[in-house]
């Protein structure tokens, strides 16, 4: 009991636990430790400046304009595009956006009349076919206003058939016309309906809004302005009317 009291009294030796490095024996040379990293003092406060005597004045004092390093390199954004609205020799202002113009109105009377005989052409074709099977021996009333009911329809059928398909008519291609609306862009089926529809409304009032054109500035017909499509020349020599560019 003596014996382990008297080892008990004596002083142990500290035991220091080493960390191992987290770097490789090659980096040894160039860690720095911390407790040789020189260290700066701290600035010291620098004191707060008087209130001025009117906040208001400090309100609307001038701020400093801030001097531009002139080395400072920019960016090249590009400009935005200026919308620029044409205009009439009357002042008003144009319907038509894009550089084309519409066709002459010697031009589109062209191109309907060779329409216009595609239409008689399929309609004799149905009379024909009407002689062979029906023998009428004549011609009466109700003969006649039938006869015109199938003329109508087969007009409607023939601007229906084109303006479904997206097509130009035989008329237009003849010509050397294409189609497009105020944008400069093909129509769509939506322009395309309105035109139809308007074409036939041109039509049956008389044929004014076919001689629209003639008094319109930018001439244009009244189913050009409904659909805001009208026909234009799609290249610069054409068949029927010789266009030289100015």
């Amino acid at each position: 009991m003596d014996a382990a009291r008297t080892l008990d009294s004596l002083p142990r030796p500290r035991v220091t636990s080493v960390q191992p490095s987290l770097f490789g024996t090659e980096l040894q040379p160039k860690i720095i430790p911390f407790d040789r990293v020189p260290r700066q003092a701290a600035p010291a406060p620098q004191p707060a400046a008087p209130a001025p005597a009117n906040p208001q004045a400090q309100r609307t004092a001038p701020r400093k304009s801030r001097t531009v390093d002139e080395s400072q390199a920019t960016l090249d954004f590009l400009q935005p595009a200026k919308t620029v609205s044409k205009t009439l020799k009357t002042s008003a202002e144009a319907v038509i956006y894009c550089d084309a113009i519409a066709a002459a109105p010697m031009h589109r009377s062209a191109a309907a009349a060779l329409d216009a005989s595609m239409v008689l052409v399929g309609f004799g074709i149905i009379l024909a076919i009407f002689q062979l099977v029906a023998k009428p021996t004549g011609l009466s009333r109700n003969a006649f206003l039938m006869l015109g009911g199938m003329l109508v329809l087969t007009a409607l059928f023939y601007s229906l058939l084109f303006a479904i398909a997206g097509a130009l008519t035989p008329g237009l291609r003849w010509t050397e016309l294409r189609l497009i609306n105020f944008d400069g862009f093909p129509p769509d089926a939506r322009s395309r309906a309105f035109r139809l529809v308007g074409g036939w409304i041109s039509v049956l009032s008389g044929g004014l809004g076919l001689v629209w054109a003639l008094l319109d500035e930018e001439g244009l017909t009244w189913h050009d302005h409904m659909s805001k499509t009208f026909p234009t020349l799609r290249e610069s020599n054409s068949i029927v009317v010789r266009h030289h560019s100015r």
